[in-house]
């Protein structure tokens, strides 16, 4: 008897310690999604927008503003990846981002499903019945007549943790050549406005230190 309640609680351990990665991956992800935002809000909207202020009083006809006012959108185009040279780079962020929503997506499903696998409300406090918690005979009760779907839980969850893997190994497959492309614009100092996104999403070379890092890429998309 002490023998099967140790393993259940390794097995319990086990299982918490796999929630708890998986929850470090969605902040890794909402970090990265912030850096992204950061980015997009500051480098292609108001610096663009401040630079197209201060040389407006400098127009002194309808042609030199066209002239400015085409530099400002050129430049939103090179500052969001538009550009024929950089496409690749926002394909590859794009995939990214779309995981990572995916993730977190899926990472909600599976809360519920381990909470309600666990016995435990979203709180983490365990469920009651009326207000009163379960007793041990009802729980032998629910445990002799609900094992079929006490099977089906686990396998929710195991299907859902599957889902997870392969989605947070898309999202670092994509990062993958997001990096090594901002860092040739920076290299280049074709694109140093680039560097502060780099920095964020290089945080302590934190997704170049993930399993999934060494799992063979996808091919690179055009």
């Amino acid at each position: 008897m002490l023998l099967h309640a140790q393993r259940n609680r390794s097995s319990s351990e086990g299982e918490l310690d796999k929630r708890h990665l998986q929850h470090c991956r969605l902040f890794a992800f909402l970090r990265v999604a912030r850096a992204v935002r950061n980015y997009a809000v500051t480098q292609a909207l108001v610096k663009p927008w401040a630079a197209l202020e201060a040389r407006l009083p400098l127009c002194d006809s309808l042609r030199s503003f066209i002239r400015l006012h085409e530099a400002y959108l050129d430049l939103i185009l090179e500052r969001c990846f538009l550009l024929p040279r950089t496409r690749q780079t926002l394909a590859y962020l794009l995939d990214a981002l779309q995981a990572g929503i995916a993730f977190s997506q899926r990472y909600g499903e599976y809360v519920i499903q381990f909470d309600d696998r666990s016995g435990r409300s979203s709180d983490g406090a365990p469920e009651t019945n009326g207000g009163f918690t379960q007793g041990p005979s009802a729980a032998r009760e629910e445990e002799d007549g609900g094992g079929n779907r006490g099977e089906g839980r686990d396998e929710a969850c195991r299907e859902s943790l599957k889902k997870l893997d392969e989605l947070w190994h898309d999202l670092v497959s994509a990062l993958g050549f997001v990096i090594p492309l901002l860092k040739e614009m920076v290299r280049s100092r074709s694109a140093v406005y680039v560097n502060e996104l780099l920095t964020e999403l290089e945080f302590n070379h934190f997704f170049e230190r993930q399993e999934t890092w060494r799992v063979e890429r996808r091919a690179p998309r055009v």
